[in-house]
């Protein structure tokens, strides 16, 4: 309304004859990303309720027609949730993942190495073969929660976005799928384990797509070797927490 207020005169100055197109609330083909109302299909952007029951902004454009003086717009800041749960986790897991860094010097030693110089990680595998299974679950956990964090705060902006409702909608046709991913979308803890766990799972079947290559070539390869190389492959990726 506030808009309208102020764009109203101005239109009416440079246009002869003009109107405001009005409509009520209604259902749309698909179901919304990120419904406003517990009716998933109902767009709720009319000033009209879906049962043709006149909204508060119905008075306001009637005076607005008739030039009639306008009570004052009820207004105030309107504060967008601020999803601090992907900063808490970022910080929680650098906490645990640099304790662990510091606690073993060759861990961390090998860490910078491959960052810099990727060829060392074959000889730290080959002739060393100092990465514990522990240590590959742990950076297991750190990409695959960082990876997280980031595509889910992503997902998490875009959730009231047109466009990227529309394009959901071309994407996921079927109805409960889109409903679904809706679901998980707006809701921040079921969106970031649920991305952590398809990257963990990605890596995972990465590996035995790679073990099960190895069948076929000479020599023999032990899959915890394969899932080292494919794990410490995207050691790149902790940039992400930053």
């Amino acid at each position: 309304m506030k808009f309208y207020k102020e764009i109203y005169p101005l239109a009416s100055q440079s246009f002869s004859g003009n109107f405001m197109s009005s409509y009520a609330d209604w259902n749309s083909e698909k179901p919304l990303n990120y419904p406003l109302d517990s009716n998933p299909y109902l767009q709720t952007n009319g000033i009209h309720t879906f049962n043709r029951e006149q909204k508060l902004s119905t008075n306001f454009i009637k005076r607005l027609l008739y030039r009639e003086d306008l009570p004052r717009i009820q207004e105030g800041n309107h504060i967008h949730e601020f999803p601090y749960v992907f900063i808490i986790a970022g910080m929680l897991v650098m906490i645990i993942f640099a304790f662990f860094i510091n606690k073993d010097r060759k861990f961390r030693s090998g860490l910078v190495r491959c960052l810099y110089k990727p060829t060392y990680f074959f000889a730290l595998v080959k002739d060393q073969m100092i990465i514990s299974r522990g240590y590959n679950i742990l950076l297991t956990l750190s990409i695959s929660i960082g990876l997280g964090l980031f595509f889910s705060s992503v997902l998490y902006f875009l959730k009231d976005s047109n466009s990227f409702d529309m394009l959901l909608s071309k994407i996921l046709t079927n109805d409960s799928a889109k409903i679904f991913f809706s679901e998980i979308v707006n809701n921040k803890f079921y969106l970031i384990s649920s991305i952590s766990l398809l990257i963990i799972l990605t890596i995972f079947y990465s590996s035995f797509f790679l073990y099960f290559i190895s069948f076929y070539t000479k020599g023999k390869s032990y899959f915890k070797i394969i899932y080292t190389i494919c794990l410490w492959s995207i050691l790149p990726m902790l940039i992400f927490y930053q």
